[in-house]
């Protein structure tokens, strides 16, 4: 009975098996062995009283959470990699810098390319579903320590910093 419902719950739906209404079922205890091969009741408790908490908490030991895989963990887009150089960077940078940055260190191919997945994975990778590209935080962090050099920020930016643009060294990025 058991196999039974375990071969039901696999062939359902993520959508369904994700359902936010979440059931915790309890084993009980039959009088005669072959009454049931599964009994389960619902238990219905008060989350205010800590020693019904502590009840279920103890019966619920067994029950095993379910993680589901989640696509692109710790990837981030374009944008998300602009915000962070932003607040890191002493000079501007903007989705167009970020476009000269990868261009620049050659991270990805053009968005015409039938090579879509030649990318330095290590701070760049396509999304074959949604068809963009995600970039790492080692991509954010080889940014912001490149483009502190006045030279190189203009060499990928195409623009001079300022006077008073100065780059923020390195050493007081890892103190904040």
């Amino acid at each position: 009975m058991l196999g039974f419902i375990n071969e039901f719950r696999n062939r359902l739906p993520d959508e369904v098996v994700n359902d936010s209404f979440r059931v915790y079922l309890v084993p009980k205890v039959t009088t005669k062995p072959t009454s049931a091969d599964v009994a389960v009741e619902f238990v219905a408790y008060d989350p205010k009283v800590p020693t019904q908490v502590e009840e279920l908490q103890r019966l619920t030991a067994l029950i095993k959470e379910r993680q589901v895989p989640v696509a692109n963990l710790g990837f981030l887009k374009a944008s998300q990699v602009v915000a962070q150089a932003r607040t890191r960077l002493s000079g501007p940078f903007n989705l167009s810098h970020h476009v000269n940055a990868w261009q620049h260190y050659e991270v990805r191919p053009d968005g015409r390319s039938d090579k879509s997945e030649k990318t330095k994975t290590k701070y760049c990778v396509y999304d074959t579903v949604h068809k963009d590209y995600v970039y790492t935080q080692e991509w954010v962090d080889l940014l912001c320590k490149k483009l502190t050099d006045p030279a190189k920020y203009e060499a990928v930016t195409g623009r001079a910093l300022r006077q008073t643009e100065r780059p923020v060294p390195q050493d007081a990025l890892r103190s904040s």
